[in-house]
């Protein structure tokens, strides 16, 4: 497992070979970063790719926590589906009783 140390030191050493090149063709930093973690053992790449995704947006999801949470749930009910417990419902079936609960939330709450 890669450890800080070692990827401050690859980052370093990127660094101050930033302006690397191949052949006569000069290459961007950001190929030179990806041929370099390329190098890396298996289980470094696999640090670098986590480290990597939890650095990124995750789509609407204030935090990853509401994210993996939505992704267990969707799980949970593509299971149920596929054990026969659920049934799916058509998009205007759907639509027409999300409505409908809404107007009844709108009612009680008034």
């Amino acid at each position: 497992m890669a450890t800080q140390e070692s990827l401050d030191r690859a980052v370093e050493n990127w660094q101050n070979r930033a302006s690397a090149t191949v052949g006569d063709d000069r290459i961007s930093p950001r190929d030179e970063i990806a041929q370099r973690a390329m190098e890396l053992p298996p289980e470094d790449r696999e640090y670098l790719a986590d480290m990597l995704e939890q650095s990124l947006p995750h789509e609407e999801f204030r935090t990853p926590e509401i994210a993996d949470a939505w992704a267990r749930e969707i799980d949970r009910r593509l299971g149920a589906y596929d054990r026969g417990e659920t049934k799916a419902v058509g998009f205007e079936e759907a639509l027409a009783s999300m409505r409908q609960a809404l107007e009844a939330h709108a009612v009680e709450n008034s």
